[in-house]
């Protein structure tokens, strides 16, 4: 099989679309304090809803209805005749539920994937690594000259599925052969932006860690009717390589609280997840 083709049949599924509420693994009162917290600031259209939680709008509909009623939001204007294209916006009650909800954590973006939903996912993706063979590894390293003894080495060891210890003296290439391996496998993969564990919210998607394979942008223009390709609560990128040196302390190792936004940080290993996670710079 070529590597091509390897890759092809390595690549992990995409995460399908939810169709209801239950499907998003979510509670009502979860996607009514996010919805809240976002017309919080500013009024938007339910289409332009649905692109910042990553939720289609037909199930935001219900619980938009339901927060009309009551009257934490109104509708100030629309963009056609659908509810899709109602202008929304926080009533004087809204605002005050906001900032209860904001209380709670600041935090504000694509709907949370539960953590159920992340490990399988993650289970699936591990199913799927295939089999790194010679051609697999070398096109990892064609950017480099590294001989066949090495090769042969790095082989059984990616394959074991187990960390890897690179030693030998400073400057003689440890860091780039583990650079390497993060191209041998290659490929993407799907990552969610936040997770939802017990009620805590967890982001995931780290723009310096992470190289997106997509559009961040909103938007806006997004057809009510046209089918979502999958669940966009999760970004597609690359598979991650995190590379951390001598600064590494156990605290980088846990979940990190802001103490400010109110809500957690996944530490380095996780973000790593399917990837490569890089302990280097001790010579």
């Amino acid at each position: 099989m070529t590597t091509a083709a390897t890759l092809e049949a390595t690549r992990t599924p995409a995460p399908p679309v939810p169709v209801t509420l239950e499907d998003t693994g979510l509670g009502f009162d979860q996607l009514e304090q996010l919805l809240v917290k976002t017309l919080y600031g500013g009024e938007a259209t339910g289409l332009v809803l649905g692109e910042r939680v990553r939720l289609p709008f037909s199930i935001l509909e219900p619980i938009i209805e339901r927060m009309r009623f009551e009257k934490l939001i109104e509708v100030r204007g629309t963009t056609g005749t659908s509810a899709a294209s109602y202008r929304y916006a926080v009533t004087d009650l809204g605002r005050s539920r906001a900032v209860q909800y904001l209380e709670i954590n600041h935090y504000i973006g694509p709907a949370p994937v539960p953590l159920a939903s992340y490990v399988t996912q993650m289970r699936a993706l591990a199913a799927s690594r295939g089999f790194v063979d010679r051609e697999r590894l070398r096109n990892g390293f064609g950017h480099l000259i590294v001989s066949d003894d090495i090769l042969e080495q790095l082989g059984p060891a990616s394959n074991a599925n187990k960390a890897i210890f690179l030693y030998g003296p400073p400057g003689n290439g440890k860091t780039v052969l583990a650079e390497g391996q993060g191209r041998t496998l290659g490929g993407d993969m799907y990552m969610p932006y936040a997770i939802d564990v017990e009620g805590h919210i967890v982001t995931m998607f780290d723009p310096i860690s992470h190289e997106p394979l997509e559009d961040l942008e909103v938007n806006a223009t997004t057809s009510i009717i046209a089918a979502e390709p999958r669940d966009r609560r999760w970004i597609r990128i690359r598979r991650p390589v995190v590379i951390v040196g001598g600064e590494l302390t156990l605290d980088m190792l846990d979940l990190t609280f802001n103490p400010l936004a109110r809500f957690y940080e996944a530490p380095l290993q996780l973000k790593a997840n399917r990837g490569i996670f890089l302990l280097g710079g001790f010579g």
